[in-house]
């Protein structure tokens, strides 16, 4: 992948947050906000688990990006694009956000990208820096966990008419039987087409 400068200005405000979120625990690391995606502009926030391979470790790109070629990235590539959605339609974001390799985040981990702590706020700070945000894609149980959770908490923080769509994990269609792998397909499609809506809207 080409140099990537994650202090462009449309990403530079975020990723000076994720820098804060770096520093939170001991050696812990985030990958930045790629430019190729919308940043403070965007309209959609996509949030995940926790960075990939493709985004985090040695032989990560350091950012957050679609652009990336683990196969979570490529399938929402494929189902962004199916659905009309461009890249700088979209900030990416986790839960987690910070790169754990294979192992299970703590708990304070798994939510850090929503609240760091119990009077950080991440998630409204987050918020504000994209004011032509419409809707929210929850991907995966961890996703949609530690939003159930900070809905619960901070309800009036949330924007009002925020569309948030809750799905499977990117790679979490796969099942035994054809006909529920398919419904399972055709409802993570259809959450994809309902941001798209969202984002739409003037």
């Amino acid at each position: 992948m080409a140099e990537i400068n994650p202090w462009e200005p449309h990403v530079a405000p975020i990723n000076q947050l994720v820098d804060e979120l770096s520093g939170v625990f001991q050696d812990s690391t985030c990958p930045y906000v790629s430019p190729y995606h919308g940043g403070v502009n965007a309209r959609i926030l996509s949030i995940l688990a926790n960075p990939g391979n493709g985004a985090g470790g040695g032989k990560g790109s350091g950012f957050l990006t679609i652009e990336n070629s683990d196969p979570t990235s490529r399938v929402q590539r494929e189902l962004f694009a199916a659905v009309g959605i461009e890249p700088g339609d979209v900030t990416p974001w986790n839960a987690c956000p910070w790169y754990i390799g294979d192992g299970k985040p703590t708990e304070a981990e798994r939510i850090g990208g929503i609240a760091a702590s119990a009077d950080s706020h991440v998630l409204p700070r987050l918020i504000a820096l994209m004011p032509g945000l419409k809707a929210v894609l929850l991907q995966g149980v961890d996703a949609q966990g530690a939003w159930a959770g900070f809905r619960g908490a901070h309800q009036a923080m949330i924007p009002a008419g925020l569309v948030v769509e809750s799905t499977v994990h990117p790679l979490g269609t796969r099942r035994k039987d054809p006909q529920a792998q398919a419904l399972i397909k055709q409802q993570q499609f259809g959450a994809y087409q309902a941001v798209a809506r969202a984002a739409s809207r003037s």
